[in-house]
């Protein structure tokens, strides 16, 4: 988004623009932008944008390098040349015969790539073995039986084999995968935005801010021009505790001090905020759930967000331990009745759905590498009976070399045997080797 817009052309501001100025440009461009006035929710999410980046300086500075690095990278751009099209009076350059030396390293050549694919293969076996240690004894048995049979040979070659395990120092090195970028996934800033609700009788607005695992929502107010100013000391929130140091974060009493003196510079002694964690986990579960606590105090939500960070850090034991007690707590939980039995076992179905997911990921990977070596040492077969083809092609072609060799020599023979010779050469005759 900031390299396809101006963020100082929707704020209506210069470059050199204070702190104030940078707050009443947001106040007045949010009051006319928002949804509820007439505006868009692009626009009104554009003008929060701008108005998160200009106050803080950092940011500004940031933004400001940005601009002039995209500018001077349009102005720097190389242009595409124009393709030149080879006259039809320039004959083409003529394909030369490769050389039996080179079909030969082509054939030598050709044994690194399928010993790369074996180690592709080796690879995908372990992260299949892995797997299956990982499901418990009961997932494992049926799991083991939904295998392919020849997966389940494979399988069993290989853990059969002692070398399997130790690793290999001739094998080349395979890169690893790069870490997907899953969306929202321990987000550490993720900006602050005004919730409108509405009722029967009136419109209310509610002000919510996102910053790592954390998600804080003020009380409703009735007036848009209150819950604009409380997004405002949000933002000054945010940007204080992005600015503090990493041990504010298992320090709730300074946590709880820096919020409230960032509060009182905006005149505001309490904005009622309730605070809930909602965390991911994709170590430990898959994708859709969550970890999610009740809604918590200030200071107990950064107790548990600490807890919880430690714990994820750990293992899933420690996970499991501390993530049971909060969705007990939930009021989903409440309103369902879910005993604490019922709850352990969401939990570790949310756990086991992932193993399995893992399981079946890397059975999908053993069977693309095993359909990889399979082609490779088709390849390699190709290339060895061709190499085969040219050695008995070299060496018809040395047999007739050599036999016009002689021929050549014979006749050099016969045109030096002339008649002018003494009559004892004559009476010799053509040696014995002609």
């Amino acid at each position: 988004m900031l390299a396809h817009e101006n963020l100082y052309a929707v704020l209506n501001l210069q470059p050199s623009a204070s702190v104030s100025e940078v707050r009443s440009a947001y106040r007045h461009a949010a009051l006319h932008a928002h949804p509820d006035k007439g505006g868009s929710v692009a626009a009104f999410h554009s003008i929060t944008l701008a108005y998160e980046v200009f106050s803080c300086m950092v940011s500004k500075e940031l933004y400001k390098k940005h601009l002039k690095h995209e500018f001077a990278f349009r102005e720097d751009a190389p242009r595409k040349k124009k393709r030149v099209v080879p006259s039809a009076s320039v004959p083409a350059p003529k394909r030369t015969k490769s050389e039996d030396v080179t079909d030969e390293q082509r054939c030598k050549d050709a044994e690194v790539p399928i010993t790369q694919e074996s180690h592709i293969a080796s690879c995908a076996m372990n992260h299949l073995q892995i797997a299956m240690q990982d499901l418990p004894a009961a997932h494992r048995k049926a799991a083991i039986s939904r295998m392919p049979p020849s997966l389940r040979r494979e399988l069993l070659e290989y853990m059969s084999n002692e070398k399997a395990s130790a690793p290999c120092s001739k094998l080349p090195k395979v890169k690893p995968p790069l870490a997907r970028r899953v969306r929202g996934q321990d987000s550490f800033t993720r900006g602050t935005d005004i919730r409108t609700l509405k009722f029967v009788h009136k419109t209310a607005y509610q002000v919510q801010l996102r910053i790592r695992h954390m998600r804080m929502y003020t009380k409703a107010q009735d007036s848009i021009d209150t819950a604009i100013q409380h997004q405002m000391a949000l933002v000054e929130v945010r940007h204080a505790l992005i600015s503090n140091e990493e041990s504010i974060w298992d320090c709730p009493q300074k946590f709880t001090n820096i919020i409230i003196s960032n509060l009182r510079r905006f005149g505001i002694e309490d904005l009622g905020l309730s605070v809930f964690i909602s965390m991911k986990a994709d170590d430990f579960i898959c994708r859709p759930a969550t970890i999610t606590s009740p809604v918590l105090t200030l200071t107990d939500a950064v107790v548990v967000h600490s807890r919880l960070l430690k714990a994820r850090k750990t293992s899933w034991d420690s996970l499991r331990a501390e993530w049971i007690p909060l969705m007990h707590q939930t009021q989903r939980s409440r309103v369902r009745k879910l005993s604490l039995a019922k709850v352990e076992t969401i939990v570790d179905a949310a756990h086991f759905k992932l193993l399995h997911r893992h399981f079946r990921q890397a059975i999908i990977a053993c069977e693309r590498a095993f359909k990889l070596r399979q082609k490779g040492n088709v390849r390699v077969a190709k290339l060895q009976a061709k190499a085969q083809r040219l050695a008995q092609k070299v060496k018809a072609r040395s047999m007739r070399k050599q036999v016009v060799r002689k021929r050549h020599e014979w006749a050099a023979c016969r045109r030096r045997f002339r008649a002018d010779l003494a009559m004892d050469e004559i009476m010799q005759g053509f040696p014995q080797h002609v």
